[in-house]
């Protein structure tokens, strides 16, 4: 969901119609380094904190090198639009090029006890329209809180989340805030002895209601008036994730801790675990993961545009969309080399617009190990009037 981040709940006007409402864009990526690479599609790998925004179930999720009943993860991005010209966020079909370079932010961290998780995930972002004579500046922030656990020897992780969201604008001295919230709900199968993952997710619809008085709101100039709300798309996600080559099979393997919790007469021959945990072959060199969202359809919405520069609402989100989404990863050079490429199809949210490909990109590099493993990764998502770069640090234990 991408400029969910800025505005997830920002406001804007309405034209003199009845659309009131100011739709949030759910398919551009907003998101950590490794998965806007990918092109987001990580409903069926739900691996590590970054990925809780695509599956609840990454919370619980344990990685096959934990040992102890106790571990966290934690990883951190920015995104930004460098370039003017290419911050057409909404596919509207042409560059805004009185938008302010955006700068945009993700975070996520999880801790887990023995078979449960508890994570949460948080997106910050801000921006400033500039068309003459005066500025509109949003900003915007997201938290999901989510709880997850699993059972049947880790091939099943399920996990369910809150998502709250507050964003404020400001237009010629006057502050504007909105505020929403709704549940997910998510599931991966992870079978042993398998180099194949299957995951869904389900996201409920998020109102953002105004949090001041929209009967009392003055004339902002033409015929703009605050919108009565904003309104991000309830969205079903499914897909898988897969590896290939020389030990594939260890994708799905059990981690050290898992193997603990195993009944004391068990034949640890029928389970895929680590021989050897510090075995330093790759799961798999070659990770192929895809994904389907499927948006479903708003009533009475419309886009930032029609407040920035008082023309006529154009219907958004009116009819149910399906997003594509495939990503490549590839080992390089083990344990210390990832690359990275994808891309998904954004669908015409806005009514006249047409389906507009993205194509992503992307390295990480495994640095160092003090107190913890780090990483950086860059990652950059392209498309016609679109380009967005994306940097961030892994830090994991």
């Amino acid at each position: 969901m991408r400029l969910g981040l800025l505005v997830l709940l920002v406001p804007s006007l309405a034209a003199a119609d009845e659309r009131s409402l100011l739709y949030v864009n759910p398919a551009p990526l907003v998101t950590a380094s490794r998965l806007v690479a990918m092109g987001g599609a990580a409903v069926g790998l739900a691996e590590n904190s970054e990925s809780l925004p695509f599956n609840y179930a990454a919370v619980a999720h344990r990685h096959p090198h934990r040992a102890g009943n106790f571990d966290f993860d934690f990883t951190a991005g920015v995104l930004f639009s460098p370039f003017t010209g290419l911050r057409d966020t909404d596919n509207e079909g042409q560059p805004t090029t009185d938008v302010v370079a955006p700068v945009e932010s993700q975070l996520g961290a999880l801790i887990q006890f023995s078979r449960f998780g508890l994570g949460v995930s948080g997106r910050f972002s801000s921006k400033s329209l500039c068309p003459s004579p005066s500025c509109l500046s949003a900003s915007a922030n997201q938290w999901a809180v989510v709880f997850g656990f699993n059972v049947a020897r880790d091939q099943l992780v399920f996990g369910i989340g809150a998502y709250i969201a507050n964003a404020n604008f400001k237009f010629e001295g006057n502050t504007y805030e909105y505020r929403g919230w709704n549940f997910g709900a998510g599931m991966l199968w992870r079978p042993i002895f398998y180099p194949f993952r299957i995951g869904v997710q389900f996201v409920s619809q998020t109102s953002g209601t105004p949090t001041f008085d929209t009967m009392k709101l003055p004339n902002l100039g033409g015929s703009r008036t605050a919108f009565s709300g904003v309104i991000s798309p309830a969205k079903l996600s499914v897909g898988a994730s897969a590896r290939f080559g020389e030990g594939a099979w260890r994708f799905n393997r059990l981690s050290q801790s898992a193997l603990k919790q195993l009944p004391d007469d068990f034949n640890f021959a029928n389970v895929p675990h680590d021989l050897d945990p510090d075995d330093p072959r790759p799961p798999g060199r070659l990770l192929v993961t895809a994904g389907l969202d499927l948006i479903f359809p708003v009533h009475g919405a419309t886009t930032l545009t029609p407040f920035v520069y008082d023309t006529p609402a154009v219907p958004t989100g009116e009819n149910a969309s399906v997003v594509p989404r495939l990503g490549f990863e590839v080992e390089a050079i083990d344990h210390r080399l990832r690359l990275r490429s994808g891309g998904y199809l954004e669908p015409p949210f806005v009514q006249g617009s047409s389906i507009r490909p993205h194509f992503t990109w992307g390295t990480e590099v495994f640095l160092l190990n003090i107190a913890a493993d780090w990483s950086v990764s860059a990652s950059m998502d392209i498309a016609n009037r679109y380009l967005a770069m994306s940097f961030g640090i892994g830090w994991w234990t």
